[in-house]
């Protein structure tokens, strides 16, 4: 695949966050902001570019944390009987 064609659908995409109540005749928007981590929905490459940024997660973690995939969910399990290292885990676990 073309790195540069993969950089082009991966860079300067933008969002913002719509919220509606209709029956109310409410519409809000947010300010559009820049997208710089995460792969991007409706596009025939999203599904194969997200399973080949998700596939390695489970790698990262100590032996203390595991993590559960699913579609496109992710749970972490936290063990540790020592409360000090216990939260040390959590933290490293969502800074990575």
């Amino acid at each position: 695949m073309n790195s540069c064609l993969i950089k082009f659908y991966l860079t300067n995409r933008y969002q913002r966050v719509l919220i509606s109540r209709i029956y109310l005749g409410f519409t809000s928007y947010s300010i559009w902001s820049i997208n710089k981590k995460g792969v991007h929905q409706g596009f025939i490459l999203g599904p194969l570019l997200f399973l080949y940024y998700i596939n390695d997660v489970p790698e990262i973690f100590s032996n203390n944390v595991k993590s559960l995939l699913f579609a496109d969910d992710t749970s972490l399990i936290v063990n540790n009987r020592n409360y000090v290292e216990y939260k040390e885990d959590i933290n490293t676990a969502f800074i990575q």
